[in-house]
């Protein structure tokens, strides 16, 4: 895994509830929908307060211990950015996100822009959460649906993974398959008897990825 995983922390903040109630209106004002163009710009600089809305969010079941993780898995996304991979609730439905993953430097990923939608879940981060691509993706652990077959997002998930660890672990994946998982069945035989068509397979990938119709 990814040395980048293995030594996260995670950065908690002390800030009572009326601070934590004004992180969601921060988001409004300052996170843009497009989140290609968000992580292009770079994402805002965060005050010393995180601001929420008011309100309850609707149509939102989630628990007060995996909304509080939530908030807080946002906080730090907006305040210690990772290289490559962004995220962020859509719209007011703080269990529904979605994330964006660059494809890695000096890798035939590169340049591609790869959008993936995160499902939490009422016992995160006590269960994984259900992340599949939004982007069509030719990978070994990528299925046809998007689906995502990665260790952490399964029976090795553990609590201490939040958004920033699993967006960075799929970023891992592109460019490190598991090639005893055939989510993918045409790009394992492709990546395991022929490196050069794969490569170009997923070249193609990378400029279908700057439309919207990928």
């Amino acid at each position: 895994m990814d040395r980048r995983i293995k030594n996260t922390t995670f950065r908690y903040s002390n800030e009572n509830w009326q601070e934590d109630k004004r992180l969601l209106k921060h988001r409004d004002e300052h996170l843009s929908k497009d989140l290609t163009k968000s992580l292009s710009s770079g994402v805002n600089k965060v005050e010393d307060t995180v601001h929420v809305r008011n309100s309850p969010l609707e149509g939102s079941l989630v628990s007060a211990g995996a909304r509080s993780r939530l908030l807080r898995d946002f906080y730090r996304l907006q305040c210690d950015p990772p290289s490559g991979v962004s995220g962020a609730p859509i719209d007011t439905d703080i269990t529904q996100w979605q994330g964006i993953i660059f494809g890695p430097t000096g890798s035939p990923w590169e340049g591609g822009i790869f959008k993936v939608g995160i499902t939490f879940n009422d016992n995160y981060p006590f269960k994984a959460p259900c992340v599949r691509f939004l982007t069509k993706m030719f990978h070994p652990n990528i299925g046809p649906s998007g689906e995502i077959s990665l260790g952490i997002l399964g029976d090795n998930w553990n609590p201490v993974y939040d958004v920033v660890a699993i967006l960075l672990s799929i970023q891992s994946l592109l460019c490190e398959p598991n090639t005893t998982c055939t989510a993918g069945l045409e790009a394992s035989m492709l990546f395991l008897e022929n490196k050069i068509e794969y490569n170009r397979r997923i070249k193609e990938i990378v400029q279908r990825s700057w439309t919207h119709e990928s």
